[in-house]
């Protein structure tokens, strides 16, 4: 610290200057204090190096700022202030009360003892995790920038002053690239390559490494010498300890990738003791850096050079650093690097990271020296009671001697000078006592600097700085105003009278006032937002209490209910277990409850024994007792798993009870069986009567069924008769269904052929003549069909492949290809198939697709599961053409890049997973349209018997607000049994009375209007 010259301002921005810290190429660096006595390190930029480019300069000098401010870490010296558009831009940091690393470890003469070299790891990893979190690199960690102060070390200078030095600068590469510090930079800095947070990891355990052995761990020699050593990693660890020479070793890897990141390195050091707690330095370090420290922040006034022949107006006690200084023209305050370095002392001999003396060449040896007597700083003797104030000279020797007669005698003007000159003297009690006299006798000044001076040596009293800026406040003391309302500002429940002040401050035309309070504002709003959530969230977790008690007291009611063989108890216990994800207690009570005959808890076992795939069987058995019971969804459910086995007579019938109850699902269903069995009549009935219950799909289906039969005429006509190459090469078109008429009956299953017109082979000979005239009888088979392959027809198909010279036919080809199968002759099978599909047969293109699949999953090549995997895609594109909704649900999987329009085609089909998956998709867009469209699907899904929709139409509902509807959705699942609906009626019912009010005085008004 050295005194200001005459060419520096007296201020800067909002800060007075009072001493410089140092100077560089790039600008100086001072020790100022806010208006309000806050320390500060302030960083100037000088104009010349604006002269270039200076609106590129400013604007990467702000953003380095930014980026700066974003570091909040408790071993950081934090950017509080800066101007970058100034004519010097400048920036204001935290200012840190201590020595750097490198002085430290001069004074000390030894490496630092182990409690305080784990502090030191600790904190500096610290440090460099919050600087990189902060997208930063430090790039010239060293020992100059690493401050040792009371509470703990402090990492400085981080990202701003390097980056914008100029080239030529003593740090500086040559190109004026980022500058560093050789001997502690990492071998990729030192070779100019892009550098990132590991480099800062290296320098790191350099520093570890000199504060553990008081020498450079790649030294010793000079700075070429050291640098070429870092490069070659040829480093000097011996005499550390294992544990630290783990951690050192870790961080000087010569690759970037393997040193640890600040966080992994802090797992990797010892538990360290606080600095906050008990002291960290060593005694006799401590001792120094006391007087040292505090030299800065105890300047009353700027330091200056004088001219010859004045001296300074306070001389320093015999206790003062400043007294081993000889007095010289250009008065020089001690500088943390002039401590002269000395012995280790006795009285702080502990444990250093170093082996015991002789233990090693680099172990020293230093005879403890006698501890030095320093005088102590003079106190205040006591201010005698019976002094007069006529007595001046009684209070000679004591500061402020020619003043104490008129403080004595009430004058607060007079108080405030004998509180100056015992502050010149270090009596801080004595003058903040002086000060307060000063503030009860109505000297608002006197109470601001009382304020001010517990602020900055007394912060264990803040809270009494609060009261006396408040007086010296009223008092008309436009700063304490302002240092008022930014104390209220950060005190809890204190921004109502924050924002009282500032307004003050703002009619007075203080400058940041506005701002201040606008910022105020906001935050009081949101405080009261806040309130307001909590008192909310607050009622809420009561009613919600309220409710789990009531819940409580109401399922252990169900309970005892339940044991003595209520169904209904049993019922509302296992919807209660299902909504808490207790499936297995639940499916336990539903089962009880179904053995005692509840339909519904039949259908709900079924339902959740099908999540099990090693009880599909029981879960199909009490689908069937459901639907013998008369459930239509269980019948629906049961016609569904007899139409996946090939029964399709059984399932058709499942089909048709439920279709007769209003099934809307079952209809559909019954409708595509009787389509695909040539009973084209009996399934456009079906459809019609889907159509006018409403059935999304079933208008579309009855006019493509309707367009054709118009289009084939009714089924027994005679149709023009195709080449087998054309039926094979062109399919149906897309709104047809996927086999026309005459196709149909000629790709009809070989079995049922065989069984109306084939005896055994060995008696084809001899087939009566009757039997062929029936079998030519047949308009259709005859018209589509051409001799070669009427020929196949009466020599029966074997299930192997067709022999030399005969004519396969599809049922033959897949015959053959499920002999191939079940050999696990998937290729062959492959083949069969190809060769039906080619002849005509569309019911194999499922199979092909399927076999695709297999064989891309079991093949190697990529090339090979790609091409697998296109053919499947066609045969499934070919199926879902035709209104196939299992292909259209397979290709949502398969063709990732329509995923979405298949799902919507599957839907529109019918599927009602598909409806539900589409609502979610437009329920996650969010807008108005998209809301009303989820809400369409979900209730086409709902009206088709899925009581999962009618949960999500609620929840949706709800979600946007109307909990009317929402009331009625819950309430239409309860009446279906949808389990959990029940529950979720009374929540909302609880949560919203208005809507539930509401809702009841709607129902009773509909039901008067009749």
């Amino acid at each position: 610290m050295e005194p200001l010259r005459e060419d520096d301002p007296e201020t800067i921005g909002p800060y007075r200057l009072f001493a410089l810290l140092g100077r560089g190429g790039w600008g100086n660096v001072y020790f100022a204090r806010s208006e309000f006595g806050r320390g500060v390190a302030l960083k100037t930029i000088r104009p010349e190096h604006l002269a270039g480019n200076p609106e590129r300069f400013r604007r990467r000098f702000a953003r380095e700022v930014e980026a700066a401010r974003a570091v909040d870490g408790t071993y950081t010296a934090q950017v509080v202030d800066a101007d970058t558009h100034a004519a010097e831009p400048w920036l204001a940091a935290r200012y840190i009360r201590g020595v750097d690393l490198a002085e430290a470890l001069d004074h000390c003469g030894a490496p630092l003892p182990q409690r305080t070299w784990r502090v030191l790891a600790t904190g500096l990893a610290d440090a460099l995790r919050s600087i990189h979190a902060a997208d930063l690199v430090h790039r010239d960690l060293k020992l100059a920038n690493i401050l040792l102060a009371g509470d703990g070390p402090y990492v400085i200078d981080f990202g701003i002053a390097r980056n914008l030095s100029p080239a030529g600068s003593a740090t500086l590469t040559g190109s004026g690239a980022a500058p560093r510090t050789v001997t502690f930079s990492s071998p990729e800095q030192l070779r100019d390559e892009r550098v990132g947070p590991a480099s800062d990891v290296f320098a790191l355990g350099v520093v570890l490494a000199y504060a553990a052995l008081n020498r450079h761990p790649f030294g010793p020699g000079s700075e070429a010498q050291i640098q070429s050593n870092i490069l070659h990693g040829h480093r000097r660890l011996d005499g550390l300890p294992s544990g630290v020479e783990k951690i050192v070793h870790s961080c000087l890897e010569p690759s970037p990738q393997n040193r640890p990141t600040p966080a992994e390195l802090a797992r990797l050091l010892p538990p360290s003791v606080s600095p906050k707690e008990q002291e960290w330095l060593p005694p006799g370090l401590r001792s120094a850096l006391a007087g040292l420290s505090d030299l800065a922040v105890d300047l009353a006034e700027p330091m200056r050079h004088r001219r010859p022949g004045h001296e300074p107006p306070v001389p320093p006690g015999p206790g003062h650093p400043r007294a081993a200084t000889p007095a010289s023209p250009a008065v020089r305050s001690v500088r943390e690097r002039d401590l002269a370095p000395a012995p280790p002392r006795a009285s702080f001999h502990e444990a250093t990271t170093l082996p015991p003396a002789g233990a090693g060449p680099t172990a020293r040896q230093v005879p403890p020296p006698a501890e030095p007597k320093v005088a102590p700083p003079p106190a205040s003797p006591p201010v005698a009671p019976a002094r007069k104030a006529s007595a001046g000279k009684a209070y000679a020797g004591e500061p402020g001697a020619r003043h104490r007669a008129a403080a004595e005698a009430g004058d607060s003007e007079a108080m405030r000078q004998v509180a100056s000159a015992c502050r010149s003297v270090r009596d801080w009690r004595q003058a903040l006592s002086w000060l307060r006299r000063a503030a009860e006798a109505g000297n608002p000044t006197g109470a601001r600097e009382a304020a001010q001076l517990i602020e900055q040596y007394f912060p264990g009293e803040r809270d009494q700085a609060v009261p006396l800026y408040r007086r010296a406040a009223e008092g008309g003391d436009l700063n304490s105003v302002v240092r008022l309302a930014a104390l209220l500002e950060q005190k809890p429940g204190g921004l109502a009278e924050a924002l009282a002040w500032y307004e003050a401050a703002a009619g007075r035309n203080y400058e940041k006032a506005p701002e201040a309070v606008a910022r105020v504002r906001a935050a009081l709003a949101r405080a009261e937002a806040s309130d307001a959530k909590a008192a909310k969230e607050a009622k809420a977790a009561k009613e919600a209490k309220d409710a789990k008690v009531a819940e409580a007291e109401l399922m252990r009611g169900h309970e005892a209910a339940a044991r003595d063989g209520q169904v209904e108890s049993m019922l509302a216990l296992a919807s209660g277990h299902l909504g808490a994800k207790r499936e297995q207690k639940a499916l336990t009570l539903y089962q009880k409850a179904a053995e005692a005959g509840h339909v519904h808890a039949m259908v709900i076992s079924a339902q959740l024994l099908a999540r099990d795939p090693k009880k599909q069987a029981e879960s199909l058995d009490w689908y069937r007792r459901a639907a013998a019971a008369g459930n239509t969804d269980a019948m629906h459910c049961v016609g569904r798993w007899l139409k996946q086995q090939g029964n399709l007579p059984d399932a058709l019938a499942h089909f048709r009870v439920a279709a007769a109850k209003g099934h809307q699902a079952a209809m559909i269903d019954a409708a595509e069986i009787l389509e695909r069995t040539a009973r084209e009549q009996e399934a456009l009935k079906w459809y019609q009567r889907a159509v006018e219950q409403g059935h999304p799909k079933a208008a579309g289906e009855a006019e493509r069924l309707r367009a054709a039969l118009a289009g084939t005429g009714p089924t027994g006509s005679t149709a023009p008769k195709p080449t087998p190459k054309k039926a094979a090469a062109e399919p149906a078109p897309k709104k047809v269904a996927a086999e026309p008429a005459p196709k149909k009956n000629a790709a009809e299953p070989a079995s049922k052929k065989k069984a109306a017109a084939e005896p055994a082979p060995k008696k084809a000979a001899a087939e009566p003549a009757g039997k062929k005239a029936a079998a030519k009888s047949v308009p259709k088979k005859a018209a589509a069909e051409p001799a070669s392959k009427k020929a196949a027809v009466r020599t029966p198909p074997s299930l192997a492949a067709p022999t030399e010279g005969a004519q396969p036919t599809p049922a033959s080809l897949r015959a053959a290809a499920a002999k191939h199968e079940r050999g696990d002759r998937l290729p062959d099978a492959l083949q069969c198939l190809l060769r039906a599909e080619q002849l005509g047969d569309r019911t194999t293109k499922r199979d092909i697709a399927r076999l695709h699949l297999v064989l891309r999953d079991r093949s190697n090549r990529s090339v090979d599961r790609k091409q697998h995997l296109r053919q499947a895609v066609q045969r499934y594109r070919d199926l879902a053409e035709g209104g196939d909704v299992e292909a259209m649900l397979a290709l949502v999987g398969l063709d990732s890049g329509n995923a979405f329009a298949w799902r919507l085609r599957a839907a529109q089909a019918g599927n009602i997973q598909a409806m539900r998956q589409v609502a979610r998709t437009q329920l996650k867009v969010g807008d108005d349209e998209h809301v009303q469209a989820a809400l369409s699907w979900l209730l086409e899904a709902a009206k088709a018997g899925d009581g999962a929709a009618i949960l999500e139409g609620a929840r949706a509902h709800e979600q946007r607000g109307a909990y009317g509807n929402a009331i009625d959705w819950y309430r239409w699942a309860e009446e279906n049994g949808v389990p959990g609906a029940a529950k979720e009626v009374a929540r909302v019912t609880a949560e919203r009375p208005g809507a539930a009010l509401w809702h009841r005085w709607s129902e009773r008004l509909r039901r008067l209007k009749g």
